[in-house]
C-alpha cells in the first residue's frame, strides 16, 4: 500500500458543458467563474460549482423557464467576453506604444544621434497625425521619447 495523496491536478477534472446552463458558469483558463457574480470557484469540480450556484443565486434564477435561463446565459457570457476584450486591448495598447519608443529610440542610437532629438521627433510624429490621422494623434504623443 503506498501512502501517495491524490493531488488535483491528477484528477483529470474538466469543465462540463451543462455546468454553464445549469449553474451560470463558463470556463475561463481552466478555471470556472460565475456569469452572474464573476467569482471563480476554486476547483473544477461539480459540487463546488453547484454549492456556489444553489447558496448564491438559485433564489433570483430558479423560479425562470428553460427559455429565460438560455437567454440570460448568452447575455451574460456576451457581457463577460466583452470585458476581457477590453482588457486586452488596453495592454496590447500599452505595449504598442512601448515598442515604437523603443523602435525610434534604436533608430536614433544607430544613426549615432543625440537622444535629445527624440523629443523634436516626437513632436514631427504629431504633428503628422494630426493631419493623416487625427483621432490617433493621443496615441502617438504618449509615445515617449525623452532622454
Amino acid at each position: 500500500m503506498s501512502n501517495r495523496k491524490r493531488k488535483a491536478s491528477n484528477a483529470n477534472r474538466i469543465f462540463q458543458e451543462r455546468g454553464t446552463f445549469d449553474n451560470f458558469f463558463v470556463d475561463v483558463d481552466n478555471k470556472p467563474i460565475c456569469l452572474i457574480c464573476n467569482q471563480p470557484v476554486s476547483e473544477c469540480k461539480e459540487y463546488n460549482i453547484k454549492r456556489h450556484y444553489v447558496s448564491r443565486h438559485s433564489s433570483a434564477y430558479d423560479k425562470y423557464p428553460n427559455e429565460f435561463r438560455q437567454d440570460k446565459v448568452k447575455e451574460l457570457t456576451k457581457v463577460l467576453r466583452g470585458q476581457q476584450m477590453v482588457l486586452s486591448k488596453v495592454s496590447l495598447h500599452q505595449e504598442s506604444v512601448v515598442k515604437a519608443s523603443y523602435l525610434v529610440a534604436e533608430l536614433i542610437a544607430k544613426k549615432s544621434k543625440p537622444f535629445a532629438g527624440g523629443e523634436f521627433i516626437q513632436e514631427c510624429i504629431v504633428r503628422v497625425a494630426d493631419v493623416i490621422c487625427p483621432e490617433k494623434k493621443e496615441t502617438f504623443a504618449k509615445i515617449s521619447l525623452s532622454r
